[in-house]
C-alpha cells in the first residue's frame, strides 16, 4: 500500500513538473532558414541564414524581397553578448593571442573562479562598450530600432534609428504595404 501511494505520488510530482515548465517558449518559421523565437514574454528574436536580430522583437513583416522588424532594445543581451565573447577568449588562456584583454582581466582581479571571471567580462564588455560600439550609443539613445533584411542577398541593414529606417526604406525601394507600426 506504502509503495502505491509512492508512485503515484511520484506521478503527481512529474505531472506537476512537467506541466508548469515554460510552454510559452516557440519558434515561427518564417521563410527559409529564418525562425521568430520567442523564449519568454520579453524575449522575441529573430535567427537565421548568417543574420540574427537580438531582442526584444516587438513586430516583423515580410515579402518575397524583405524582412522589416522593429526592436525594442535591451541593453543587457548586448553586455552578455560581448562578455561571452571576451570570457571565452580569456578562458582559453592564450594571453600571448590578446595580452591587453589578459592584462584587463588581471586588473579586475581575476582568478581560477568562472564565476567571477564572467563577472569581470561583464563589467569589461559594458567599459568596451560604452567607449567603442556606436550600436551601444544606439540602444541607449532609442526607445526602438528597426532592422531590414534584403532577402536575396542576405544583407541585413539594422539596427537603424527610425529616420535611418526611414530613408532606408525609400533608398531601396520597400513597398508601403509592408508596414511595422
Amino acid at each position: 500500500m506504502m509503495i502505491k501511494i509512492s508512485q503515484i505520488g511520484l506521478m503527481l510530482i512529474m505531472i506537476y513538473l512537467f506541466c508548469s515548465c515554460n510552454m510559452s517558449d516557440s519558434a515561427e518559421k518564417i521563410f527559409g532558414d529564418y525562425v521568430y523565437v520567442t523564449e519568454s514574454s520579453q524575449d522575441h528574436f529573430i535567427i537565421g541564414g548568417r543574420n540574427d536580430i537580438p531582442p526584444d522583437v516587438l513586430a516583423y513583416e515580410f515579402d518575397m524581397h524583405f524582412l522589416i522588424a522593429k526592436q525594442k532594445p535591451d541593453i543587457d543581451v548586448l553586455i552578455i553578448k560581448k562578455a561571452n565573447e571576451l570570457f571565452n577568449t580569456y578562458e582559453k588562456g592564450q594571453p600571448h593571442q590578446n595580452e591587453s584583454l589578459y592584462l584587463k582581466f588581471k586588473q579586475y582581479g581575476a582568478k581560477d573562479n568562472r564565476h567571477e571571471n564572467f563577472k569581470i567580462a561583464k563589467l569589461i564588455a559594458k567599459e568596451i562598450l560604452v567607449k567603442e560600439d556606436p550600436m551601444y550609443k544606439k540602444y541607449i539613445e532609442n526607445p526602438y530600432l528597426y532592422w531590414i533584411l534584403y532577402r536575396s542577398t542576405d544583407d541585413l541593414q539594422g539596427p537603424l534609428t527610425k529616420e535611418e529606417y526611414e530613408a532606408a526604406r525609400k533608398e531601396m525601394k520597400i513597398p508601403d504595404k509592408l508596414k511595422l507600426d
